[in-house]
């Protein structure tokens, strides 16, 4: 079962993301990455995990852990990139839930 709630529920999936994929391009004899928009208003559970901070020498990181839940679809993979409430995260793992092709879960760490 879906994190406990029903599967055919409305608000299951309440929240909307936008789903992007990197384009390369060289211009000038350097790589420039843009972000293209593959799926725009997705719907999505939203997850928050963790937020931490570590210290590496005199500089202090901060970042956020979340998970969100979306139907099952080819197009999700690590090198994508998520748009949500004004946020950019990076997707660090896709795994199908329950191995039925129904949901996914993209496990994602905030872009600073």
């Amino acid at each position: 079962m879906y994190k406990g709630k029903a599967r055919n529920s409305i608000s299951a999936l309440r929240h909307r993301i936008t789903v992007q994929v990197p384009i390369k391009t060289t211009d000038q004899g350097q790589e420039v990455v843009s972000w293209l928009d593959v799926l725009s208003g997705e719907p999505a559970d939203y997850e928050y995990v963790r937020g931490y901070q570590t210290a590496n020498g005199r500089q202090v990181e901060e970042g956020v852990d979340c998970v969100f839940t979306v139907r099952y679809s080819d197009v999700y993979s690590p090198v994508n990139r998520i748009q949500f409430d004004g946020e950019e995260y990076g997707v660090v793992f896709v795994r199908p839930i329950a191995g039925r092709n129904m949901y996914m879960e993209l496990h994602c760490k905030v872009i600073k």
